[in-house]
This record gives structure tokens, C-alpha cells and sequence, in this order.
């Protein structure tokens, strides 16, 4: 089919998928895997990191998106391009990206904690810039008083110090 199947690899740093058996149409699902490498070589269609813990995953570009759902420790590496990621109910996550993965990326997240992405500093041989997604958010109920309408105002919570 059009789905290549990790799954249950438990120390293995050197899975890789090559670039001769991948078309951009195909899916790559990483399942229940512990304290492994996973290495895609070539463009495809998506990326599914599924209940792992302590992984990490470099590829070059995906098409649609990157889904990271219930993992414990992971390190994402996109090298291409990669418009779309979504962070799942996942904690301590980093995605590092290039200045061409960068470029108009979404990351969506959701009940996940410790979530770090890094891109490259403003010239090369810069270190990397770290930027955390928040965790923490500020809602207020506002009244209006002309018509007493109400609505919420959702911000970040920004910690000084």
C-alpha cells in the first residue's frame, strides 16, 4: 500500500527508510517505538509519530503534515519543508527546523507540555534559537456595557524573571 509500518523498536538507532522505496503519496507511521532513530530519505505525503517514547525522527520533506500523538521524549527533524505539525497529548518535544522548514510552518499543540521548536540563528554558525510553545493560558470574561454582551479574551501567560 501507501503506508510504511515502524513499529515496536525498542533501541534501535538505525532504522532507515531509503529513497528508492519511497513515493511522495506514502504515509509513514511510527508506532510504539523506545530509544530509536527513524530516518526518512526522501519526500512523502506524511508523517504519523504514534505512543513513542524517547525517539527521534529525521526526514527531508513532508507534503501535509507531521502528527505527533501520546509520545514521551521525541527530537523531529525536518531538513525540506513541512507545512503543517500537530502536537498531540505529547510531552518534552522538540522539532527542529531549517530556514527552509521554517518558512510559513503551523504548529498546532494541544494538552502537550514541554514543547520546543528550534530554527537556526539570524547567520550561519549561529547557535540555534529556541522558542517554547506556551502551556499556560489567560482567559477573561468581558462585558460590554453598552449591550451587555460578553466574550472571552484568551492570551498567553507570560512569566517575567
Amino acid at each position: 500500500g501507501n503506508k510504511w509500518k515502524v513499529a515496536w523498536q525498542k533501541g534501535n538507532r538505525d532504522i532507515v527508510i531509503p529513497a528508492e522505496q519511497i513515493e511522495t503519496k506514502h504515509t509513514v507511521y511510527i508506532f510504539q517505538c523506545e530509544s530509536s532513530t527513524i530516518q526518512v530519505k526522501a519526500k512523502v505525503n506524511a508523517i504519523i509519530v504514534d505512543s513513542c517514547k524517547k525517539v527521534a525522527v529525521v526526514f527531508e520533506n513532508a507534503i501535509a503534515s507531521v502528527e505527533i500523538v501520546n509520545v514521551n521524549g521525541a527530537e523531529i527533524q525536518c531538513s525540506g519543508r513541512v507545512p503543517s505539525w500537530a502536537v498531540d497529548k505529547s510531552s518534552t518535544v522538540s522539532i527542529y527546523l531549517t530556514n527552509e522548514a521554517g518558512l510559513d510552518t503551523e504548529i498546532i499543540t494541544s494538552k502537550s507540555d514541554s514543547t520546543n521548536v528550534l530554527v537556526p540563528g539570524k547567520k550561519e554558525g549561529d547557535d540555534l534559537l529556541e522558542f517554547p510553545v506556551p502551556e499556560q493560558y489567560r482567559t477573561v470574561v468581558k462585558v460590554n456595557k453598552e449591550d451587555n454582551g460578553k466574550s472571552i479574551v484568551t492570551n498567553t501567560v507570560e512569566h517575567a524573571g
